[in-house]
């Protein structure tokens, strides 16, 4: 059953300031939004789904807003020839799926990476939630920064220099983590595989591995534990 499409209550498309907002990490336009998250997660349904498993999938069915409590998934896109192109990943604090919701159809195929919590709001109740304005700009505050992270993720894809690709991945991971982007030196979390890691990078696995051990030791990237630290050298392509 397709969802019916939402009016648009004034100006609310992902606007040239709303994007501009995004990215410099304000909220002064969206004043009063911290509350509507909290809202959301109280009328939602809490789902757990095992590694492997498909979160939502291409077409009209299992409509959600979802909101990443823990865990991570993979964000794919099926080809006409049957198969899947890695697009990006969903990590745990991040809310998705409103264009979605908005459209009626999902996009794209989310797959569990690791273990996750998801929060579901499902259709009647987005819709519910759709009559107040706040909530309809906190969505349109989600989505622009979710446009920008995607676009973010896509520009490194493209860079040429495996290294270069490394580094600025994690500086998108950082920007994300944060709520600002990094200059200089900067460290991010990631608690997960190198496989998936390397999967997001577009390279092998031993490949990657090759990568890390050679910016170690040209002191470019220090690891500890779950910590990946880039040095100020990583500002540049490492040739």
């Amino acid at each position: 059953k397709r969802m019916p499409r939402l009016q648009n209550p004034g100006d609310l498309s992902p606007c040239p300031a709303f994007m501009a907002a995004a990215e410099d990490g304000r909220r002064d336009l969206f004043d009063g939004m911290d509350t509507m998250r909290e809202r959301f997660m109280r009328r939602a349904k809490v789902v757990e789904y095992e590694r492997g498993d498909t979160i939502c999938d291409v077409g009209s069915g299992k409509l959600a807003l979802r909101y990443m409590s823990s865990g991570t998934a993979s964000v794919l896109l099926p080809t006409p020839e049957g198969g899947e192109v890695l697009l990006g990943a969903v990590f745990k604090g991040m809310t998705v799926n409103i264009s979605e919701m908005i459209s009626g159809v999902n996009a794209h195929i989310f797959r569990a990476a690791t273990k996750c919590i998801v929060y579901e709001l499902y259709c009647e109740e987005f819709l519910e939630q759709c009559r107040d304005p706040k909530f309809l700009r906190w969505c349109m505050w989600i989505m622009s920064r979710n446009i920008m992270f995607l676009s973010e993720f896509s520009s490194v894809r493209g860079i040429r220099n495996a290294d270069l690709r490394l580094i600025e991945f994690l500086r998108v991971m950082a920007f994300q983590q944060n709520g600002s982007r990094p200059e200089g030196a900067f460290s991010v979390d990631w608690p997960l595989s190198q496989q998936l890691l390397a999967e997001l990078v577009n390279v092998s696995r031993p490949y990657l591995s090759e990568r890390i051990g050679r910016l170690q030791a040209e002191g470019v990237l220090k690891i500890t534990g779950n910590t990946f630290a880039v040095t100020a050298r990583g500002e540049r392509p490492v040739q």
